[in-house]
């Protein structure tokens, strides 16, 4: 009987399906609710803690990101001098106002 799925041993009459299947449908939402609600209260208590959440922050020297700016580097460039992404130094720039050099 390989292949059969863990609900082929259920046998219930061809117009009975439908509501079996709302049934397990409906106990499947609450799972996930109930879930939901374990995380949820999980993270509140971890903020209580005094956790810090999410990916810790790279540490850049914003200063030198201003200063190769004002030079005329490019994102790129500057991404490579201080040892951090492109996209960090987008963020930075938005956050510290790094002027844009065109």
């Amino acid at each position: 009987m390989a292949g059969l799925s863990p609900l082929s041993a259920v046998t219930v009459p061809i117009g009975q399906t439908r509501g079996v299947a709302i049934i397990i449908g409906a106990m499947a939402e609450f799972e996930r609710s109930l879930i939901q609600e374990r995380v949820r209260a999980g993270l509140r208590n971890a903020k209580l803690k005094g956790k810090t959440l999410g990916r810790p922050r790279r540490i850049v020297n914003g200063d030198e990101m201003a200063r190769l700016r004002e030079q005329g580097a490019s994102f790129r460039e500057i991404a490579e001098a201080v040892g951090a992404s492109p996209g960090t130094v987008r963020t930075r720039r938005c956050a510290n106002d790094l002027s844009v050099v065109a």
